[in-house]
């Protein structure tokens, strides 16, 4: 439901809530334990450890069969990082699908959302949905607010003219860099497991020699020690060195994309499109000279890729 459904953590709540579901403890779903749920590593065979202390947390390899399969909890996590610097002023709906992406072409600030309340010649209320700055009720900025027609049209003319970058291989660089830096965390983290581990080996060691402990509890608790600290020793021999070839996604690749498809696209799935390609689109809203309307421009658009 989150990845191919693309749907809110509420609505996976509301959803389950409505099929009679039962949460934890019979209780009912709600947006924090469906979220919970998604973050949990149990589910592809990991256990958690020191969940009380940040600093001191680590994940290792459980006894226990994941019912996971680990390419979609990553998916699922990598999702759920690109959308937590989305800070919404409303939750992108299916007709209002730039919102948390439109940023202000004139003062940097992210573009509010909002519903314009009109009735058309069938006399039913409809609403029109605009983005407007909330740095121009303030008098510092001058953007003027703009519907979402206007910023359907800017973008579609943007991503048309916009020439086929040819950048695979820088691309590729900066994935390397940022495989680097994640492969080093992850180190990092392996090594301190280990050195924790080594601590508990010889702290076993005390015990047994203090008569702390019997020679069959040690012998019992020293073989679970070193049978994880060998699962991170092998861990760290299977740190990837280059980027996924699943990952080599250049923005050429996702401009032809959009060029192929976006007008075949549902409202929902281009929400998703933006949501997963697209990390920001800046735009203006001037009046053109001798006009009384306004012209929305994009001024450019930054891809997940740069």
């Amino acid at each position: 439901m989150y990845i191919e459904g693309n749907m809110s953590y509420n609505a996976i709540a509301k959803n389950l809530n409505n099929r009679g579901i039962k949460a934890k403890l019979g209780g009912v779903w709600g947006n924090v334990s469906i979220r919970a749920i998604l973050m949990n590593p149990n589910y592809i065979g990991k256990v958690r450890y020191r969940m009380d202390d940040k600093e001191k947390y680590f994940e290792a390899d459980g006894k226990h069969e994941p019912i996971i399969d680990e390419e979609i909890y990553y998916e699922v996590q990598k999702k759920m990082e690109k959308l937590k610097g989305k800070t919404l002023t409303k939750r992108p709906k299916e007709d209002n699908y730039f919102s948390g992406t439109i940023f202000c072409g004139e003062c940097g600030a992210k573009l509010r959302t909002h519903g314009e309340y009109k009735t058309n010649k069938n006399g039913e209320r409809i609403v029109n949905g605009n983005y407007a700055c909330p740095n121009k009720s303030n008098g510092t900025c001058n953007n003027s607010t703009f519907s979402h027609r206007k910023a359907e049209i800017a973008f579609h003319e943007h991503m048309e003219n916009m020439p086929d970058l040819k950048i695979k291989d820088d691309f590729q660089m900066e994935e390397k860099s940022k495989q680097d830096s994640i492969n080093a965390m992850i180190k990092e983290e392996y090594e301190n497991a280990i050195s924790k581990l080594d601590k508990k080996e010889k702290d076993l060691m005390t015990f047994y020699i203090n008569e702390r402990i019997t020679f069959d509890e040690y012998e019992q608790m020293i073989k679970l020690i070193v049978a994880e600290k060998n699962t991170y020793i092998e861990n760290l021999k299977n740190i990837p060195t280059e980027p996924s070839e699943d990952i080599i996604l250049n923005r050429s690749e996702i401009i032809t994309n959009f060029r192929e498809n976006w007008k075949l696209l549902t409202n929902a799935e281009k929400l998703q499109f933006l949501q997963t390609y697209i990390e920001k689109i800046t735009a203006v809203s001037k009046r053109e000279e001798g006009k009384y309307h306004h012209k929305v421009k994009v001024l450019k658009v930054n891809f997940y890729a740069d």
